[in-house]
Protein backbone atom coordinates (compact mmCIF):
# COMPACT_ATOMS: atom_id res chain seq x y z
CA UNK A 1 0.00 0.00 0.00
CA UNK A 2 1.37 3.10 -0.83
CA UNK A 3 2.35 5.55 2.26
CA UNK A 4 4.33 9.14 1.36
CA UNK A 5 6.57 9.95 4.84
CA UNK A 6 3.72 12.53 6.26
CA UNK A 7 0.68 10.44 5.39
CA UNK A 8 -1.16 8.31 7.52
CA UNK A 9 -1.68 4.39 8.01
CA UNK A 10 -3.50 2.71 5.90
CA UNK A 11 -7.44 2.44 7.99
CA UNK A 12 -8.14 -1.03 9.54
CA UNK A 13 -10.97 -1.34 7.25
CA UNK A 14 -8.72 -0.91 4.24
CA UNK A 15 -6.53 -3.49 5.67
CA UNK A 16 -9.40 -5.75 5.82
CA UNK A 17 -10.50 -5.04 2.64
CA UNK A 18 -6.86 -5.80 0.89
CA UNK A 19 -6.85 -8.91 3.01
CA UNK A 20 -10.27 -10.20 2.33
CA UNK A 21 -9.76 -9.53 -1.43
CA UNK A 22 -6.70 -11.41 -1.38
CA UNK A 23 -8.23 -14.22 0.61
CA UNK A 24 -10.83 -15.16 -1.95
CA UNK A 25 -8.75 -14.25 -5.00
CA UNK A 26 -6.06 -16.55 -4.13
CA UNK A 27 -9.42 -19.55 -3.36
CA UNK A 28 -10.57 -18.59 -6.94
CA UNK A 29 -7.40 -19.08 -8.31
CA UNK A 30 -7.01 -22.43 -6.79
CA UNK A 31 -10.66 -23.15 -7.82
CA UNK A 32 -10.14 -22.61 -11.26
CA UNK A 33 -6.42 -24.23 -11.05
CA UNK A 34 -4.21 -21.30 -12.10
CA UNK A 35 -0.89 -22.06 -11.27
CA UNK A 36 0.45 -19.44 -8.69
CA UNK A 37 -2.91 -18.04 -8.30
CA UNK A 38 -2.50 -17.19 -4.80
CA UNK A 39 0.87 -15.17 -5.47
CA UNK A 40 -0.78 -13.65 -8.67
CA UNK A 41 -3.70 -12.25 -6.62
CA UNK A 42 -1.40 -11.06 -3.80
CA UNK A 43 0.13 -9.18 -6.67
CA UNK A 44 -2.74 -7.61 -8.66
CA UNK A 45 -3.83 -6.39 -5.26
CA UNK A 46 -0.74 -4.81 -4.70
CA UNK A 47 -0.40 -2.80 -7.23
CA UNK A 48 -3.89 -1.78 -7.38
CA UNK A 49 -3.31 0.05 -4.58
CA UNK A 50 -0.37 2.00 -6.34
CA UNK A 51 -2.59 2.98 -9.27
CA UNK A 52 -4.14 6.35 -9.16
CA UNK A 53 -6.17 7.79 -11.92
CA UNK A 54 -4.45 9.28 -14.31
CA UNK A 55 -1.86 6.07 -14.49
CA UNK A 56 -4.58 4.41 -15.49
CA UNK A 57 -4.94 6.24 -18.20
CA UNK A 58 -1.38 6.15 -19.09
CA UNK A 59 -1.55 2.20 -19.03
CA UNK A 60 -4.76 1.79 -20.91
CA UNK A 61 -3.13 3.98 -23.92
CA UNK A 62 0.13 1.89 -23.47
CA UNK A 63 -1.46 -1.32 -23.19
CA UNK A 64 -3.66 -0.49 -26.09
CA UNK A 65 -0.82 0.13 -28.41
CA UNK A 66 1.35 -2.92 -26.79
CA UNK A 67 -1.58 -5.27 -27.19
CA UNK A 68 -2.03 -4.19 -31.05
CA UNK A 69 1.71 -4.46 -31.78
CA UNK A 70 1.39 -8.28 -29.95
CA UNK A 71 -1.53 -9.24 -32.46
CA UNK A 72 0.49 -7.54 -35.62
CA UNK A 73 3.38 -9.84 -34.81
CA UNK A 74 1.33 -12.63 -34.09
CA UNK A 75 -0.67 -12.39 -36.88
CA UNK A 76 2.85 -11.65 -38.76
CA UNK A 77 4.09 -15.23 -37.98
CA UNK A 78 0.71 -16.78 -38.39
CA UNK A 79 1.00 -15.46 -42.27
CA UNK A 80 4.65 -16.31 -42.82
CA UNK A 81 3.89 -19.72 -41.57
CA UNK A 82 0.71 -20.59 -43.65
CA UNK A 83 2.53 -19.43 -46.88
CA UNK A 84 5.52 -21.47 -46.15
CA UNK A 85 3.09 -24.41 -44.96
CA UNK A 86 1.50 -24.16 -48.44
CA UNK A 87 4.72 -23.43 -50.58
CA UNK A 88 7.01 -25.76 -49.07
CA UNK A 89 5.12 -28.59 -48.48
CA UNK A 90 5.74 -28.53 -44.07
CA UNK A 91 2.91 -29.08 -41.78
CA UNK A 92 1.62 -25.72 -40.72
CA UNK A 93 2.46 -26.76 -37.02
CA UNK A 94 5.73 -27.52 -37.25
CA UNK A 95 6.01 -24.01 -39.92
CA UNK A 96 4.00 -21.83 -37.00
CA UNK A 97 6.20 -23.44 -34.30
CA UNK A 98 9.45 -22.52 -36.35
CA UNK A 99 8.00 -18.75 -36.83
CA UNK A 100 6.41 -18.07 -33.81
CA UNK A 101 8.21 -15.24 -31.21
CA UNK A 102 8.90 -16.09 -27.70
CA UNK A 103 11.34 -18.19 -26.06
CA UNK A 104 12.87 -21.09 -27.95
CA UNK A 105 13.11 -23.40 -24.82
CA UNK A 106 9.16 -22.83 -24.50
CA UNK A 107 8.55 -23.45 -27.77
CA UNK A 108 10.32 -26.71 -28.48
CA UNK A 109 8.78 -27.83 -24.85
CA UNK A 110 5.07 -26.97 -26.98
CA UNK A 111 6.30 -28.13 -30.26
CA UNK A 112 7.38 -31.70 -28.83
CA UNK A 113 3.90 -31.89 -26.92
CA UNK A 114 2.23 -31.75 -30.34
CA UNK A 115 4.65 -33.62 -32.22
CA UNK A 116 5.75 -30.38 -34.85
CA UNK A 117 9.39 -31.56 -36.71
CA UNK A 118 11.33 -30.35 -33.50
CA UNK A 119 14.81 -30.38 -35.92
CA UNK A 120 12.81 -27.59 -38.20
CA UNK A 121 11.11 -25.64 -35.22
CA UNK A 122 14.78 -25.87 -33.61
CA UNK A 123 17.06 -24.79 -36.41
CA UNK A 124 14.79 -22.20 -37.65
CA UNK A 125 14.80 -20.43 -33.95
CA UNK A 126 18.31 -20.93 -33.42
CA UNK A 127 18.70 -19.07 -36.53
CA UNK A 128 16.28 -16.35 -35.59
CA UNK A 129 18.58 -15.99 -32.44
CA UNK A 130 21.85 -15.95 -33.64
CA UNK A 131 20.39 -13.09 -36.09
CA UNK A 132 19.41 -10.69 -33.78
CA UNK A 133 22.64 -11.39 -32.01
CA UNK A 134 24.82 -11.16 -34.83
CA UNK A 135 23.00 -9.06 -37.47
CA UNK A 136 20.94 -6.62 -35.79
CA UNK A 137 23.31 -4.74 -33.97
CA UNK A 138 25.68 -4.07 -36.83
CA UNK A 139 22.37 -2.87 -38.57
CA UNK A 140 21.79 -0.68 -35.92
CA UNK A 141 25.05 1.38 -35.58
CA UNK A 142 24.75 1.93 -39.10
CA UNK A 143 21.38 3.42 -38.79
CA UNK A 144 21.93 4.87 -36.13
CA UNK A 145 22.87 8.96 -36.40
CA UNK A 146 26.28 10.52 -35.40
CA UNK A 147 28.32 7.05 -36.73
Amino acid sequence: MRQDSDSQPPSRARVWTVTTASLLGAALAELLHLPAGALLEGMLVALSEEFDAEAVRQLRRVALGALGGAVAVVGGCVLLAWAWSALGGVDLLTTYFATSPGGADTVLAIALGTHASLSLVLAVQVGRMLLVFFVVPSLFRRLSPGR
